[in-house]
């Protein structure tokens, strides 16, 4: 948790006025002389809390304030990755944006519209979560290690926790045509090869691997799939099932039960789960660092809140 400083305020406190096509920018607060715009903060409370504008009145002081200095320690990160020379590339930016959306689709288009912000707003955000990332990751990434020794005995005291969900392996058929999957699941029952027909027929992403989804675990399916391969065994396939997506057909594989996991199973999740304590550790540690050194040049208009 970083420390949070007492309120203060100069004696013209930045009620700051930028002008941006003709009209007047309020300002938040300012980190090292850069600005954190009323209108930018209060975008952030509406994402935040799923509050409209017209009712943040109502919201306790409290969230708004840890809401300001959230974004105050990202602007404060912004500020050290670019002291110490972390930058992003315009190639890093296009991969990150391509994992998150395609561009040209009308659904980015309409989410942008109804969140009332342009790309180019939005493709500025996504670089700024970026940098943060890449200077957090630039100062401490070398820092902190997990040894077997640690491994060993996080699993000694922790090994009742440590279980493995029941899991099952699938093959999937979805289509949206409801006379289309009675007559593959006709086909099914005569012996057709199940592999070869989600590669003729299915509509989902996985046809191209004989509709493969691998194993996963059944309490993550949804609840129509759920209700049905439970009844199932290895080998089996499903009748038709409808949901939001489609019509299904599924074909089980292979289950794997619900159980205690060996030493060697479970080491990757303990190392993650030690990773990231020890990360944690150091961020609040670095992010408190970042807090003392700057305390001095960060203004906050409490009166705007």
């Amino acid at each position: 948790m970083r420390k949070i400083f007492p309120p203060f305020f100069a004696a013209a406190m930045i009620v700051v006025c930028a002008c941006s096509k003709g009209r007047t920018r309020e300002v938040v607060a300012e980190v090292n002389g850069h600005p954190i715009y009323l209108a930018d903060y209060k975008e952030q409370l509406e994402k935040n809390w799923m509050v409209k504008a017209v009712n943040l009145k109502q919201l306790d002081y409290r969230l708004k304030y840890k809401c300001l200095e959230d974004m105050i320690e990202q602007e404060l990160i912004v500020q050290e990755g670019r002291r110490i020379g972390v930058a992003v590339s315009r190639q890093e930016l296009q991969e990150e944006i391509n994992k998150l959306v395609d561009q040209d689709s009308p659904e980015f288009k309409k989410s942008l519209e109804d969140s009332d912000i342009t790309e180019q707003k939005w493709t500025a955000q996504v670089g700024n979560d970026l940098l943060i990332k890449k200077t957090t990751d630039t100062v401490l990434k070398y820092q902190y290690a997990v040894i077997d020794r640690e491994i060993n005995r996080y699993y000694e005291t922790h090994r009742r926790d440590l279980v493995a969900p029941e899991q099952i392996k699938l093959r999937q058929i979805l289509v949206n045509n409801e006379e289309s999957a009675r007559n593959i699941l006709a086909q099914t029952a005569q012996g057709a090869d199940f592999q070869e027909l989600a590669r003729k027929y299915s509509e989902s992403p996985e046809a191209s691997k004989g509709g493969d989804l691998g194993w996963v675990e059944i309490k993550q399916l949804p609840q129509a799939l759920q209700d049905q391969v439970v009844k199932l065994g290895p080998g089996q396939i499903s009748g038709l099932i409808q949901s939001a997506f489609g019509f299904h057909i599924l074909k089980v594989e292979n289950i794997k039960k619900f159980g205690e996991l060996t030493l060697a199973d479970a080491r990757p999740q303990i190392r993650k789960i030690l990773e990231d304590r020890k990360r944690s550790a150091l961020f609040q540690t670095w992010s408190r660092s970042l807090w003392l050194r700057n305390k001095d040049r960060i203004k906050r208009n409490h009166q705007v809140l």
